[in-house]
């Protein structure tokens, strides 16, 4: 059972063997739109005319093989999930064994370096909603809950008044931002509710049925499971644990506020490793603080295999504003081919390369973003950009350009030196 996924199927007929000018238009030109494709034609310098009828005769040669997996229908379909944002939830996602489940979506977040077990996701509230109780567990004081009380419906048209709004930093999976909560001082099932607010504001997918949300992160896909075991032993007041096989035991000393244990553990330096990071990007003068900025976007923490952050901006409404730039990358079949037949090869890595761009002053503004200290904006070309790889492969091409190809080949920031003989490498 597949739920939100897209047909393979097309709608226009294809007899078995197919001839050139028989394709429909849509299905040549979606292919076309395929990176892969885009850029291996890029590379030979073919016109619009010539990219038709070279996709037409490939799709027959395909076609003529025999091999299903290389129909028209298909490479229709798999071109056209390359080439839009589509998210689709499998059998593959389904993170229970019984399809008949009744369990809520509860992620696992974190609030100010704390751990919470319990994140519901409520595709039909409209505000974010935080317990009281969750607060003080997670130390921080009633002072810092801003703005008046304001009167919310629940379930049924039963109505209560928040205690006011706490503007949080939450982190759930890859996704650190400013959140805006609604206080309420009730004894509710969840620590904190992630209303349409969060959901829309981050583009994400949820499916109670997968138990799983979804959304695409700087054109990759990004999934987020759902926490298994919600609940503690010690909460079985909770109806919502009849849905769970397993309750994790009770902690020995569970946190002042809450019942039972629902708080976990501290995360080490997590925020702490986020300014360290921030820091280091201002003393070497690669950032620059930033007080009123028009654009603003969130940073996403990403651990290393070294276990350190990379600090990285989410520029997803950026990038929507920003025409893209067309400079084709390097086919890799073709750069593979051309290092056939060295017999010795030195790699490099162009690190900080990125960094050694400067940004036109007039957009520098454009790129701020928030941090747990303050407000900063990149005054060198940073990872995130749409047109950051683009731009890079310019400048490594206008370098090099009369060594590339002969003594030397290159990806963006992977650069590979390469040599027939072994005694005229060095």
């Amino acid at each position: 059972m597949a739920i939100a996924s897209l047909s393979t199927t097309s709608k226009y007929p294809y007899p078995s063997t197919l001839n050139i000018g028989s394709f429909h238009p849509n299905t040549v030109r979606t292919l076309q739109k395929n990176p892969k494709f885009r850029s291996l034609f890029n590379q030979l310098g073919f016109g619009p005319e010539a990219r038709k009828v070279a996709t037409e005769s490939l799709m027959t040669i395909a076609a003529d093989s025999g091999m299903e997996c290389f129909t028209a229908e298909s490479h229709a379909s798999r071109a056209f999930l390359e080439t839009t944002n589509a998210i689709t939830f499998t059998d593959e996602d389904m993170e229970v064994e019984h399809p008949d489940h009744r369990r809520p979506l509860y992620l696992m977040a974190t609030i100010n370096g704390v751990q919470i077990r319990r994140a519901l996701v409520d595709t039909g509230a409209s505000l974010n909603l935080i317990a009281l109780s969750t607060l003080e567990a997670v130390g921080l004081a009633e002072k810092r809950i801003l703005g008046a009380p304001m009167e919310i419906t629940g379930f049924g048209g039963s109505a209560e008044s928040t205690e006011g709004y706490i503007q949080l930093a939450l982190r759930v999976g890859p996704i650190v931002a400013l959140t805006r909560f609604h206080v309420i001082n009730s004894e509710v099932s969840y620590h904190v509710q992630l209303g349409r607010p969060w959901l829309h504001k981050h583009c994400l997918i949820p499916s109670t049925y997968h138990q799983c949300v979804k959304e695409r992160l700087n054109g990759r896909p990004v999934r987020i499971p759902a926490n298994h075991n919600p609940f503690s032993q010690g909460e079985v007041n909770f109806i919502e644990t009849t849905f769970y096989d397993e309750l994790e035991p009770d902690d020995e000393s569970p946190m002042p506020g809450t019942p039972g244990a629902p708080i976990l553990e501290k995360e080490e330096g997590g925020e702490a490793q986020i300014t360290q990071e921030v820091k280091k990007l201002l003393a070497a003068s690669f950032i620059k603080p930033i007080q009123h900025p028009k654009w603003l976007s969130n940073i996403v923490p990403v651990k290393k295999k070294n276990g350190q952050i990379r600090c990285c901006v989410d520029f997803r409404n950026l990038n929507k504003a920003c025409p893209k730039d067309e400079f084709p990358l390097p086919n890799i079949d073709l750069l593979v081919d051309s290092a056939a037949g060295s017999s010795m090869f030195s790699f490099m890595d162009g690190y900080s390369g990125y960094n050694q761009i400067h940004m036109a002053a007039k957009d520098t503004e454009k790129t701020a973003f928030r941090t747990p200290i303050r407000n900063f904006y990149y005054t060198v070309m940073p990872f995130g950009l749409k047109n950051a790889r683009a731009t890079y492969q310019q400048t490594i091409t206008a370098i090099f350009h009369d060594m590339m190809h002969k003594e030397m080949e290159d990806y963006v920031d992977d650069i590979v030196v390469k040599s027939k003989i072994r005694t005229g490498h060095l």
